[in-house]
C-alpha cells in the first residue's frame, strides 16, 4: 500500500535504468587501504617530546635504505614512544608508495630506534614525514 502511494506521489517520472555508477579516479584512495593523499612536510609531536630530539634520534641513511620500490616517495608515519624511549606502535597513515616492503621496513627501523624519553607524561605520539 505504501509502495503505491510513493509511486503516486512522484512528480517526475523514474528512469527505467538507473545510470551507471561512476569508477572511481585511478588516486581515489580505497575503503580499508591506506591513503595516498598529500603529505605534509611538518612533523607533529603529541607529548612533551622536541621536535629536534626526534630528528636526531632518526638514522636517515637506514630509512632511506629501505625503499626498494625503486622510487621516490613520501610516507607519513605515526609512533607512540614509550616513557622509556622505545617505539611499541607504528602505524603508517599515508603514503605514495603504496610498497609494502619499504613501508614495513620503515616501520621496523622506527621500533629499533631507541629515543629521547618524554620529559613528562608517560609517552609521546610522533607524525613524522619521510621522503624516502
Amino acid at each position: 500500500m505504501v509502495m503505491l502511494w510513493l509511486l503516486a506521489c512522484a512528480t517526475e517520472p523514474v528512469p527505467a535504468t538507473a545510470p551507471a555508477p561512476e569508477a572511481p579516479a585511478a588516486d581515489a584512495p580505497v575503503a580499508g587501504t591506506i591513503s595516498a593523499a598529500p603529505i605534509l612536510d611538518t612533523p607533529s609531536i603529541l607529548g612533551a617530546l622536541e621536535e629536534q630530539a626526534v630528528e636526531d634520534a632518526l638514522d636517515f641513511a637506514a630509512i632511506k635504505a629501505c625503499n626498494t620500490s625503486g622510487e621516490p616517495g613520501k610516507v607519513l608515519v605515526r609512533f607512540r614512544i614509550e616513557e622509556s624511549g622505545a617505539v611499541e606502535e607504528t602505524r603508517i597513515r599515508s603514503t605514495t608508495l603504496r610498497h609494502p616492503a619499504t613501508e614495513d621496513c620503515l616501520q621496523a627501523q622506527l621500533r629499533a630506534t631507541t629515543f629521547p624519553a618524554p620529559t613528562s607524561g608517560a609517552f609521546a605520539i610522533v607524525s613524522w614525514p619521510f621522503s624516502i
